[in-house]
Formats: structure tokens, C-alpha cells, sequence
């Protein structure tokens, strides 16, 4: 039972720039740090520890994108796993196209050693997320001595909803695509409750802070004001709203050919004197199953978001315009793009600090 225990460490847990101060090293004591988690894909990392000459020396496992922050240290002769986050689909399947990676041992007597790079050559860096453990600690010699990628597929995936799995089949890859994604990767995933204070301390978002946050991931900086995006990006002409053939009631999208993965949608609201503004928004994720389909904030929903591919009713009736932020390169499978991982809220993050594992005390406990 202590082994099965002391097998399993997982950590977990995005800061967006703000890392905590790195906790210190205790030779013979598993340190623990938090860490970044870009998205639901695994990519399965084993490294193995091994003696060397120094002695009473330990090597710390390091952020790739904060490589001075230690997060992890381990005693000599242990073999460990690491599922390593990556970003898409497709990197989660091409097994074929990565390459085995050295780690160069260093070492010093005093202090315990930095190894800064371990990441996979042919891949973008990526930070380290999750750690099993297959032996007791001790305090002797170690040193990392290589990465091996063992596998990559998509792990403790929730099940998708018929509108992300038709997604999943169309996933080019292209930055567009990568937005749509990280939008679901919120939906199943996210921190989220609907509410209207900041989503970064609270947990809390609306329509247009969630598309403000999945932008920002990726580098745009878009207003969280829903009644001010009539000025975001640009304007997706020849897409509107009409009343269905023979019906009063029901609505349909036109020109929905017009629109691109990405784009967001405005949908209109009344004042109190009957003025419209622009009181919703949402990401156009495209047309899955000949749908116009969007993901965006819905109340009552357990992450606060939601998809949505009827436009027959309000959606319809009070659809407002299209706007563009991306460029037309984003649409290419073969664009590169950069990402941040996924913000966790200030309120479900993890406090650094030792980790007292299980086997160090008397039955456990």
C-alpha cells in the first residue's frame, strides 16, 4: 500500500507568469512546485535517475519556460513518469516524429543540481505536470540521466459532447483550430462559475471575459467589455440573422460559409429604453454537422460554458454581427503559433512547499 502510494504524486496547476516563491530543496525529500497544464493531451515521459561519483548530491527537475524554479528533487537508483502536457491532437499521436532527448549530468557538491532542458527534441517546451514515483526516497548520489518518450495519447479525457468529437475529427492544427480547442479545454476542465468578477482571483466569468481569457492564451490582448466589441478585430461582412421560411417565430444564420473558426459572434440586448447593445458574445468554433456552432458562457452549465448550434430562437433573433480578430495565416495547418497554458484561478491553486510523503511516517499517517 505505501509503494502504491508513494507511486503517485500529481501536480497540476497553472500561474500565468506569477509563480510562487520555488520551494527549497531537503535532501532524501520529494520537493514539490507549482506548475503550468496547457491542455488534456499527455505525453508520457520516463527518466531515469542513476549514482554517479558525487556524493550526497541531488538533481532538481526544472520548469522549461522558469527554468531557475525547481520543482521536483529525488534519491539516487529511482525510475520515475512524467505525463508532460502538450497542446494538440496531433502531437499526441505522432509518436513517429519525436526524437529521444538527453539530459548532460551536472553537479554540484554544495547544492543541488539544475537540469534545465526536458523536453523531447522537435517539440515547442513544454512545462513538466505530473510525476509517479517507483521507489522509497533515500538521501545518496543521483542524477538524471535521460528522457525517453514512451507514448502520447489523450488521457482521463472526459467524454466529448457529439459537437466536440465532430471537432475532434476536422483538427487541423492551425492556430485557429488550437483557439477553438483551448475554449474546450476550458469547458471541460476549467475552474469556471458564472459570475461577473475577475476570473483570475475568483473563478468567476461571463460571456466576454471568456473570450477575452481564451485569446489572451494566445497572445491577444481583447477588451472583457461585451458592449465594446463592435470594435474588436474586424467585420465578417454577408453573415445576419432572418425568420425562417413560413415562420414567425423561428430564425436562422445566413452566410455561414462567410465565417472562419475563431471568429466571434455579437449577439444584441435592450436598455431599459429599448437601445440595443451588444450584450453576449462567443467563439465561432465552425460548421459541424452542417451547424453554425459556438462556444461560449452558459449560466446553470458546470464549467459556466456551453455549446450551442441552434440559431432558430434567441440566438437568431438577436444575433448582432461577426468579427474577425485572426490573420489569414491562423487558418494554416502548418502556421506556428505560441501558447500559454490554461489560467487557474488564484483560489484553486496549489500552496508550494514540502510534501510529507506517506512512507516517512509511522503506518502512513
Amino acid at each position: 500500500m505505501k509503494k502504491r502510494v508513494l507511486a503517485v504524486m500529481i501536480v497540476c496547476i497553472f500561474t500565468l507568469g506569477l509563480m510562487l516563491t520555488p520551494a527549497k530543496s531537503i535532501l532524501g525529500e520529494p520537493i514539490i512546485k507549482v506548475v503550468s497544464c496547457p491542455s488534456q493531451y499527455l505525453d508520457n515521459i520516463t527518466i531515469n535517475i542513476s549514482k554517479d561519483g558525487a556524493s550526497d548530491n541531488k538533481e532538481n527537475l526544472l520548469s522549461q519556460r522558469n527554468s531557475n524554479l525547481p520543482l521536483l528533487t529525488f534519491p539516487s537508483g529511482e525510475s520515475i513518469t512524467i505525463p508532460r502536457y502538450i497542446d494538440t491532437p496531433s502531437m499526441a499521436t505522432s509518436i513517429s516524429e519525436r526524437k529521444e532527448a538527453v539530459v548532460t549530468k551536472s553537479y554540484n557538491k554544495n547544492e543541488p543540481s539544475k537540469v534545465p532542458n526536458l523536453v523531447s527534441s522537435g517539440t515547442q517546451p513544454q512545462p513538466i505536470t505530473n510525476v509517479k514515483s517507483t521507489s522509497k526516497p533515500d538521501i545518496q548520489t543521483q542524477a538524471v540521466t535521460e528522457i525517453k518518450t514512451t507514448s502520447r495519447k489523450a488521457v482521463n479525457r472526459k467524454p466529448d459532447l457529439p459537437q466536440v468529437k465532430l471537432f475532434r475529427e476536422i483538427y487541423n492544427n492551425s492556430p485557429a483550430h488550437a483557439l477553438v480547442g483551448r475554449a474546450i479545454w476550458y469547458m471541460n476542465y476549467g475552474y469556471m462559475v458564472y459570475g461577473h468578477k475577475k476570473y483570475w482571483d475568483t473563478g468567476y466569468i461571463d460571456c466576454s471575459n471568456f473570450v477575452s481569457l481564451v485569446y489572451k492564451d494566445f497572445g491577444y490582448e481583447i477588451t472583457s467589455a461585451a458592449r465594446k466589441y463592435n470594435t474588436v478585430g474586424r467585420a465578417v461582412s454577408g453573415v445576419y440573422s432572418k425568420r425562417q421560411p413560413g415562420s414567425t417565430k423561428k430564425y436562422m444564420l445566413v452566410g455561414i460559409d462567410n465565417l472562419k473558426p475563431g471568429d466571434i459572434l455579437t449577439f444584441w440586448k435592450e436598455d431599459s429604453t429599448g437601445k440595443r447593445y451588444i450584450g453576449h458574445v462567443a467563439i465561432y468554433m465552425g460548421k459541424l454537422d452542417g451547424k453554425p456552432t459556438i462556444i461560449h458562457t452558459v449560466k446553470g452549465y458546470p464549467t459556466a460554458i456551453g455549446i450551442t448550434t441552434s440559431f432558430a430562437y434567441w440566438y437568431g433573433e438577436h444575433f448582432n454581427g461577426a468579427r474577425r480578430v485572426l490573420g489569414t495565416a491562423a487558418y494554416s495547418s502548418k502556421a506556428s503559433y505560441s501558447a500559454t497554458g490554461p489560467v487557474i484561478p488564484a483560489k484553486y491553486q496549489m500552496i508550494p512547499g514540502r510534501v510529507i510523503m506517506p512512507g516517512y511516517l509511522p503506518n502512513g499517517f
